[in-house]
């Protein structure tokens, strides 16, 4: 599920996924695509993340393991300084 989501993030912005325990952790805090479409539209950037690109994240890991829970723990769009997105298997 890492080397999918390093594969997606590197065509996309960057980041990076680890394997950590039982979940794969994915961090970014380089260059946004989704922050640049909400400047160059006038769309809030945190709306962008929660309706598109957090959607399309969790499927692209969910073609893999379709049980796959996304949970966000800090965001950029709401000011912290990474985005780091957890992936853990449905429970």
């Amino acid at each position: 599920m890492a080397d999918i989501l390093n594969a997606f993030m590197t065509q996309l912005m960057g980041g990076r996924a680890t394997v950590e325990d039982n979940r794969v952790v994915l961090l970014n805090t380089g260059f946004c695509l989704v922050m640049r479409a909400s400047m160059t539209l006038g769309i809030p950037w945190e709306w962008l993340d929660t309706n598109a690109a957090w959607p399309v994240l969790e499927g692209v890991v969910s073609t893999i393991r379709p049980d796959i829970r996304q949970t966000i723990q800090s965001t950029r769009s709401r000011g912290d300084k990474a985005c780091i997105h957890i992936y853990e298997i449905g429970r």
